[in-house]
């Protein structure tokens, strides 16, 4: 009994003496250090640049939530080198549509009439008003070019239609490609342009679109193109109302540091691998973000007149 007795008293003891290290020690915030953050994705689909430039901050309390002021970085100058040219963004705030996070309005910087081109270099400096830098490089990607495509869809002897490529350099570039219809619906004599994308496939009768890959190609099986036709018009019994405009392959390629921006902070591309460390990825110098480009290539598909007529909608233009 006394053994039983002096066990409880050292468990006691035990417990009281990591109570009081724990308490004395822990603390869940560390020293605050002003960090800054910029991301910047070079678009070749647009002449419209956008970039932001934020910063870390400091509150009271431990939840990060609570702080509805947007940490953006203003007055700060950025320049672009690009074709032996300099390039001074601008910047400008507009209202904020969504203040679920922030209630203050949106600070951002911009380009117009900006175009880049395939294997082009580009570097950025950011001169902030205490006089730090931020620097950062990037090269546009190749573009690709068709090794072989289905331009008529569906064809009667295939169950699915397919596209391939190759690039025209050496470099290694991730690829989201997307199918996509473009169509217009009318209702009461408004007409509103619509686009519905083709998943790759179902999962518990839900649709999966394609992700970023490597994969030099991509197919698609008429069966999900079928779905998504019929999804058009979901619940509208006058099919009439809806014209089938065009369809098309968009392709997006990125250029090596947005590939890897996606690749760490999306884990592995394939659906067996999980990663359970957290990675930030960054390619700024003298602070955090990502400064990339990346190039879309669009690529025609014809849908068949009879194909769209038999869903009941009007073809064409």
């Amino acid at each position: 009994m006394l053994l039983r007795n002096l066990k409880i008293v050292f468990m006691l003891f035990f417990l009281s003496l990591c109570y009081l290290s724990c308490d004395d020690s822990f603390n869940p915030k560390e020293d605050f250090t002003e960090k800054y953050i910029l991301y910047f994705i070079v678009r070749g689909d647009t002449s419209f640049q956008v970039a932001r430039l934020t910063k870390s901050y400091d509150m009271e309390g431990f939840n990060p939530l609570n702080n509805k002021i947007d940490p953006s970085v203003i007055d700060a100058n950025i320049n672009i080198w690009y074709d032996n040219k300099v390039y001074v963004m601008k910047d400008t705030i507009k209202p904020r549509q969504d203040t679920s996070r922030y209630e203050t309005p949106v600070y951002f910087y911009y380009l117009k009439d900006f175009n880049i081109e395939p294997r082009q270099n580009l570097e950025i400096e950011v001169q902030l008003n205490n006089g730090k830098v931020l620097k950062s490089s990037a090269k546009v990607p190749s573009q690709i070019d068709i090794d072989s495509l289905d331009l008529i869809i569906p064809a009667k002897e295939k169950k699915s239609f397919s596209y391939s490529w190759h690039n025209t350099d050496n470099e290694v570039y991730y690829y989201i490609s997307r199918c996509k219809i473009y169509y217009q619906e009318s209702n009461n004599g408004n007409v509103v342009n619509r686009i519905k994308e083709v998943p790759i496939t179902y999962e518990d009768k839900k649709p999966v679109y394609p992700t970023i890959t490597k994969k030099l190609g991509i197919t698609f099986e008429n069966k999900n193109l079928d779905s998504t036709m019929t999804q058009i018009s979901l619940g509208d019994e006058n099919k009439k109302n809806y014209k089938i405009i065009k369809a098309e392959l968009e392709i997006l390629i990125m250029d090596k540091y947005l590939s890897g921006y996606y690749s760490t902070t999306h884990g592995f591309l394939d659906t067996y691998s999980i990663r359970i460390d957290e990675i930030d990825y960054s390619n700024i110098i003298g602070g955090y973000g990502i400064f990339a480009t990346y190039l879309k290539k669009n690529i025609p598909i014809i849908l068949r007149q009879s194909y769209v007529e038999s869903f009941g909608y009007k073809y064409g233009l």
